[in-house]
């Protein structure tokens, strides 16, 4: 499983000052395709803001996003996630405290943003290589079988170990297709 580290390090980090509006935190987001953005203080982090915070405390509340500053609707409660969590732990934790965003630290050091999009695509990713892996091992020929797999090819016989080939080993296979195959090729292994 990948660190948090990992998955943000990729990208750049945009925050935004204490002192700045939500209509330029909103062009801030659009400009850089972030739907989350760290609000500091000089170099303290005080926040976040989310599409969601502006959608729930600026739109819904009929505010001025010209003249609202970021500090009044952002969210202050932070949920932090250290750089060495895994990509699971930090879905469980986004899950316990219904948050979409997680911002991730390194000791005192801000390092990123990740967010459930981000850690389902790695989820995703990492589920399909294991697939990958099981899939070859389940279909792995073993070494002492290799020998026999190539002397049932070479006499015009169709090896039970290749699972394109629509016989006992094949995914799509019925019983009966797998009781004949077994069937067909008789052999001693010693």
């Amino acid at each position: 499983m990948r660190e948090l580290r990992h998955v943000v390090t990729r990208r750049p980090l945009y925050r935004i000052s204490d002192d700045k509006t939500v209509y330029d935190a909103a062009r801030l987001m659009t400009e850089r395709q972030v739907s989350a953005l760290p609000v500091v203080k000089g170099d303290i982090l005080v926040g976040i803001v989310t599409e969601r915070d502006l959608v729930q405390r600026v739109i819904a509340e009929d505010l001025n996003p010209a003249t609202t500053l970021v500090t009044e609707v952002m969210t202050r409660d932070l949920v932090l996630a250290s750089s060495t969590d895994r990509y699971a732990v930090a879905l469980a934790r986004m899950r316990r405290n219904h948050v979409r965003h997680l911002l991730v630290v390194e000791g005192r050091d801000l390092l990123g943003v990740v967010s459930l999009r981000d850690l389902l695509v790695v989820d995703t990713v990492e589920k399909a290589d294991e697939i990958e892996l099981l899939t070859s091992y389940i279909y792995a020929v073993p070494a002492r079988l290799a020998p026999l797999e190539v002397a049932l090819e070479d006499v015009g016989g169709s090896s039970p170990f290749a699972p394109e080939s629509g016989n006992a080993a094949g995914p799509s296979s019925s019983a009966a297709e797998t009781e004949t195959a077994a069937g067909s090729a008789s052999f001693e292994l010693h």
